[in-house]
């Protein structure tokens, strides 16, 4: 019964084998206990019927994942960026297929986090040999840095690009200025749809010398005004070029948060502004008019504020881990979550995430014209119904916690 309980939230890429044959155990108990008393044809047509039924299923897994590993060995190979796109749209549609059969948030999450940095190094080697057909070689290293969904390893079957830039030569600016306009528009074509907020290194916020970087955190970044910019760079990771070179940025950025305390309290007061898609009264709160009447937005009004009400508790608590699950096993760790919070918590992550998953679906098989995280709570079945309040309501007294923990008056907003 622990190992059966222990799915509820698994995390781990493999599960260990005594881990899988005291599930199967459990299963089996399960089965035998069902079956108590009931005569051996009986029990010998059920278990040929269930054989078929799961070996049907494990054909179809096996088949799918075969592909997946073929194609990804395809991208370490690929010579081009049109190869490299068509590998990324069969890799995207065959993760979309593995998930409705498994509904796995934390699978989906590794697959598209997994084939996204390898296609982003692919680029990124691709890029360098364009440039070194045109331009002079530059004197010193590089690194790229990824952030938003990437840098926290949640990638979902549709991305876009928040990245920058650190380069460690000034000489090399315009070196660095053209990789990156070529690295932007590869990663385009790819299938990294550019930033509608402009957070790529083709806009000079997010490109400079770890010299220039340093300037920009200790006086631009920490400015109010540019809050957003502060909690998109509490996400970054290691994408490609110089390794230490990168862990030198994250190691700056990181000494400004905390340096720059007061900001936390920006991020609280942005954070508890959002709106949650619940009434007063634990009802749903839907569009009233227009396109999306009846409609919430379940990115907008759900998960976003439970990624932020997280991020704010982990830079609070000096917890410098960019996963959302893993900043909330930290914060149980540490005793500031309790183990019944934790768990509610994970759950509703995943089951907000899963919603929004299953609208990139719809608008990858052309079920919607236009890539919109808005669904009809009414128009969902019974089961999922209660599953989005239960998730909602979770976010909602997340957030009241917030306001208690920060001693923010909701009617001072």
């Amino acid at each position: 019964m622990k190992d059966t309980l222990r799915l509820k939230f698994i995390t781990e890429n493999k599960l260990e084998p005594d881990i899988i044959l005291g599930l199967a155990s459990d299963f089996y108990s399960d089965y035998a206990l069902m079956f108590k008393n009931t005569p051996s044809k009986f029990r010998m047509d059920f278990i040929k019927s269930f054989s078929s039924i799961m070996d049907k299923e494990y054909k179809i897994l096996f088949s799918l994942n075969n592909k997946y590993k073929k194609i990804i060995k395809r991208v370490g190979k690929s010579s081009s960026v049109k190869e490299i796109t068509k590998l990324h749209q069969n890799l995207n549609e065959l993760s979309a297929e593995i998930f409705l059969t498994t509904n796995s948030v934390k699978e989906l999450h590794n697959r598209c986090t997994y084939y996204r940095d390898k296609i982003n190094l692919k680029v990124i080697d691709l890029t360098k040999k364009e440039m070194s057909r045109s331009s002079a070689k530059p004197k010193n290293t590089f690194a790229w840095l990824r952030m938003g969904s990437s840098g926290r390893e949640e990638q979902t079957l549709i991305t876009d690009q928040d990245n920058l830039l650190v380069y460690k030569n000034k000489d090399d600016k315009q070196y660095y200025r053209d990789f990156a306009k070529r690295m932007v528009d590869n990663l385009a074509v790819v299938g990294f749809t550019k930033c509608k907020g402009a957070i790529m290194p083709v806009n000079e916020k997010w490109f400079g010398t770890l010299t220039q970087w340093r300037s920009k955190l200790h006086t631009y970044i920490v400015d109010s005004d540019n809050l957003i910019d502060l909690i998109v760079l509490t996400d970054a990771k290691y994408s490609g070029g110089n390794y230490p070179l990168a862990q030198a940025f994250i190691n700056e950025s990181r000494k400004v948060l905390k340096m720059y305390h007061s900001s936390f309290k920006a991020i609280a007061q942005a954070t508890v502004l959002m709106p949650i898609a619940l009434t007063i009264f634990k009802n749903f709160k839907t569009e009233k008019h227009g396109e999306y009447k009846d409609m919430l937005n379940i990115k907008f009004q759900g998960w976003l504020p439970l990624i932020m009400l997280t991020l704010l508790f982990s830079l609070e608590n000096n917890i410098w881990e960019t996963n959302t699950v893993s900043r909330i096993k930290c914060l149980e760790k540490m005793k500031r979550f309790d183990t019944k919070m934790a768990g509610d918590l994970i759950e509703t992550y995943l089951t907000l995430t899963s919603f929004k998953i299953k609208r990139q679906i719809e608008f990858i098989e052309n079920k919607i014209n236009k890539m919109n995280y808005f669904i009809n709570p009414y128009k969902l079945d019974k089961n999922n119904r209660i599953k989005l309040k239960k998730a909602l309501s979770i976010v909602e007294n997340f957030r009241r916690l917030a306001l208690s923990s920060y001693n923010i008056k909701e009617d001072k907003l």
